[in-house]
């Protein structure tokens, strides 16, 4: 199985885990999956785990203009779903629907204070929100995601790439991409079903900076012999007879350079070897 088919059991094991030891999967650099482990089974590339869950808040609409209760309700459900799977998976998401019923609670802060204090800010991206980024939407509705839109376009004016890294977009259930504004197309944007958990990996692995595919190190630069020199003809197999080598020094100084490559080399390259026995065996021929 390849890394996509085995990302559920990732997860289940992940909350077998979490169930004997209580260490969450914490902030950017952080491993999937938190548990002891033999030394023979540490990536020499392990990141030490921080102390605070990564912390995320989830940005959305409630509602567009034209909604039925019931729309409302599903879309409600659907982001609370959400949330809730990537808490499962050990990040600490929040949403204003965590605090609807907390005494005190000051809405008129609420948006810019979560924006500011999150590592990430996950918009779960309508129509409807994008009108409260743009602005369109009617001053009568929306307040708090406008709020939050406007938040976080003060921190686009600050700093560009600080908000390039914090904000994500993500599209849920029958939303399309196509609602994402034009002034938004360089934030990078994540297709999530809920039902899926395979459809959170590429989410996680952003969130938690742990790539599919790992940059590999820098490997030696290969030592390439040189061309035949000028006055030979260098056939397209390769194989040198007589005829295409029939100067003997020239023979005997091709094999003294290409002996030195091999000696250089930590590995010994298996076409220059090649090349060095047929070049022996043309000058063992003019030696006859």
């Amino acid at each position: 199985m390849d890394g996509k088919e085995t990302f559920k059991a990732l997860l289940a094991a992940t909350q077998q885990i979490a169930d004997a030891n209580p260490k969450k999967i914490t902030g950017p650099s952080t491993p999937l999956v938190t548990q002891d482990v033999s030394k023979s089974d540490i990536p020499s590339k392990e990141a030490e785990l921080p102390d605070v869950p990564l912390k995320v808040l989830v940005s959305w609409a409630h509602r567009g203009e034209d909604w039925s209760s019931q729309q409302e309700k599903d879309w409600e459900q659907l982001v609370m779903e959400f949330t809730t799977a990537l808490r499962s998976m050990g990040i600490d998401a929040d949403i204003d629907l965590f605090h609807s019923h907390e005494d005190g609670a000051d809405w008129t802060r609420f948006g810019q204070n979560a924006v500011r204090e999150a590592d990430y800010v996950l918009v779960a991206i309508t129509e409807e929100w994008a009108q409260r980024w743009s602005g369109t939407n009617s001053p009568h509705v929306g307040a708090g995601a406008a709020v939050e839109a406007d938040t976080l376009r003060g921190l686009f004016i600050k700093n560009q790439s600080e908000l390039q890294k914090k904000l994500k977009l993500v599209v849920l259930g029958d939303q399309s991409p196509r609602c994402i504004p034009e002034d938004m197309a360089r934030f990078t944007y994540f297709k999530i079903d809920v039902d899926n958990l395979d459809s959170f990996e590429d989410l996680l692995r952003t969130l938690t900076s742990q790539p599919y595919y790992e940059k590999p190190d820098l490997g030696e630069v290969p030592i390439l012999p040189p061309a035949i020199r000028q006055g030979f003809t260098k056939k397209a197999a390769r194989i040198a007879t007589h005829d295409d080598l029939a100067d003997y020094d020239a023979v005997r100084e091709e094999i003294a350079t290409l002996e030195t490559m091999q000696q250089r080399r930590k590995i010994p390259s298996v076409e220059v070897q090649q090349r060095l026995e047929v070049l022996r065996a043309v000058l063992n021929a003019m030696s006859n």
